[in-house]
């Protein structure tokens, strides 16, 4: 009986920490890298995979722009970007992944493109403003990247445009070597140790250099560059949107304490590997099917919905070089005689945390070129 049980019953959700921290007084809870009130707009949606956290903000008139984070982190990583655009008058809509930050994460399911695009389908839904069919225009970091192609390929008539930062997807599974594969493949390696491999590897990671940028705050950009603030403020005053006045919220230019968001962000990747259940089985589950590797089908997709897409690139990134541009993104997309915009702009695989000022001003760049083309 028993048995019959364990086959039928469904597993219940790994549940994120949320309501543990909530428990814990409010100075406590201000203390933490990523907090529960991190973005205003929070709301947690209820769904049969587990609770999803998510936010909204800026203008309820405003363009609507939806924000897809990568595989390690939280949706905390695109915080400047997201700020950014809600201050020029976008409505701006972002959440954690399942696995990730305050969302839960099911256990019985494969972490691959197919549950992260239902994922943004469950989050849209949730939205009054968002859910109404109007066109959005999404943008995805790293192997958000990877999921907001397989997401506008399949629902192209709910986008836009679609802007790519260091996207995912255009690795071969097969590149990745042959000790990597059978750690996260075969079944000779048992999980366990698979995990502790992986928990190793995340909390050590590539931890950005410290740069100080001045006063008792500090920049980590992984090239010892220091941020122009100043100049993404002279950005946005600039940028044609809705207007100041009507934007909820401002852009951020100090972080909690004085530390940056990158580094914020690589100590709350260290912290959801020993506090929340759901993240290490997530992330290695992307590893295996998720979309990082071998994402061809759905990039040729989405050139051939039509739906105008921009890439953005660090130059020094060492995950996501530029040239996939030239080497994938050409001849899976569009081609020579009709290229997809791209763009190359400062530092390495944080770039979206630790350049904000040149990410956005690629995504207005992109933006503007689409507007003038119709």
């Amino acid at each position: 009986m028993s048995l019959l049980k364990n086959l039928t019953e469904q597993p219940q959700p790994l549940k994120s920490p949320l309501s543990t921290i909530l428990a814990l007084p409010k100075d406590h809870q201000d203390k933490l890298d990523y907090r529960p009130d991190e973005f205003p707009g929070a709301r947690d949606i209820p769904t049969p995979y587990g609770s999803i956290r998510t936010y909204e903000f800026g203008a309820e008139t405003g363009p609507k722009v939806l924000l897809v984070h990568g595989i390690s982190t939280t949706c905390q990583s695109l915080s400047h970007i997201a700020h950014s655009l809600a201050r020029t008058g976008y409505r701006v809509l972002l959440f954690d992944l399942f696995g990730r930050g305050f969302s839960d994460s099911p256990p019985d399911l494969p972490h691959d493109a197919r549950l992260y695009v239902s994922q943004i389908l469950l989050v849209l839904a949730s939205s009054s403003i968002f859910s109404k069919g109007e066109k959005m225009r999404v943008v995805g970091y790293s192997m958000g990247g990877g999921i907001a192609v397989n997401f506008c390929a399949t629902f192209p008539n709910l986008v836009e445009s679609c802007v790519l930062l260091a996207p995912a997807g255009f690795v071969e599974r097969a590149s990745y070597g042959t000790a990597k594969n059978v750690m996260l493949g075969s079944a000779l390696v048992p999980e366990w140790a698979v995990q502790k491999l992986a928990r190793g590897t995340l909390v050590k990671g590539l931890k950005p250099k410290e740069d100080k940028v001045g006063g008792k705050g500090k920049e980590l950009d992984g090239e010892g560059e220091e941020e122009d603030v100043s100049l993404l403020e002279k950005l946005l005053a600039g940028e044609p949107g809705i207007g100041l006045g009507e934007a909820e919220v401002g852009y951020q230019k100090v972080a909690v304490g004085d530390q940056s968001l990158a580094a914020r962000s690589h100590r709350y990747k260290a912290w959801m590997t020993d506090h929340h259940p759901g993240f290490l089985p997530a992330y290695l589950s992307c590893c295996r099917v998720g979309p990082i590797s071998d994402q061809d089908d759905a990039y040729r997709q989405l050139g051939k919905t039509g739906v105008p897409t921009g890439f953005v690139f660090a130059k020094k990134d060492d995950k996501i070089f530029e040239r996939y541009y030239f080497e994938k993104a050409l001849p899976l997309l569009q081609g020579e005689d009709n290229k997809p915009f791209w763009k190359v702009v400062g530092g390495d695989h944080h770039f979206v945390m630790t350049h904000p000022s040149e990410v956005v001003a690629a995504i207005f760049e992109f933006w503007k070129q689409v507007q003038s083309s119709r």
